[in-house]
């Protein structure tokens, strides 16, 4: 579900998102981003290449963790659907995004963008 408070640009982009929100979003990406090479290098028998990645994702876990905590106790809490609508839009192209976020932030999409 969207927040109230969530604001669109008329291509679905989420506007006017605090610092905490951006950066928020950003390294969920980034976070996301190494799950999903994480995978492929599980897939392909990469062991040295998965041992790397899941160094980088712990790492990336603490940022994030970081990110969320000050996000929750910036003065405005973060809104949900704003963080949400903007990660959609800028990872829409990973299917890790599509698969845990599939709408209904899925308007964010660029149009013709896969679902």
């Amino acid at each position: 579900m969207h927040d109230h408070d969530t604001l669109m640009d008329d291509d679905g982009h989420p506007v006017g998102l605090s610092p905490e929100e951006s950066r928020l979003a950003a390294d969920y990406l980034a976070f996301l981003d190494l799950v999903s090479r994480s995978a492929r290098a599980l897939e392909r028998g990469q062991w040295t290449h998965l041992q790397e990645k899941a160094e980088d994702l712990a790492r990336a876990a603490e940022t994030l963790a970081v990110s969320a905590a000050r996000a929750g106790s910036a003065a405005t809490p973060a809104r949900t659907g704003s963080v949400i609508a903007s990660i959609t839009a800028k990872g829409w192209e990973h299917p890790v995004v599509q698969h845990l976020h599939p709408g209904p932030y899925g308007a964010a999409r660029p149009a013709g963008g896969a679902r």
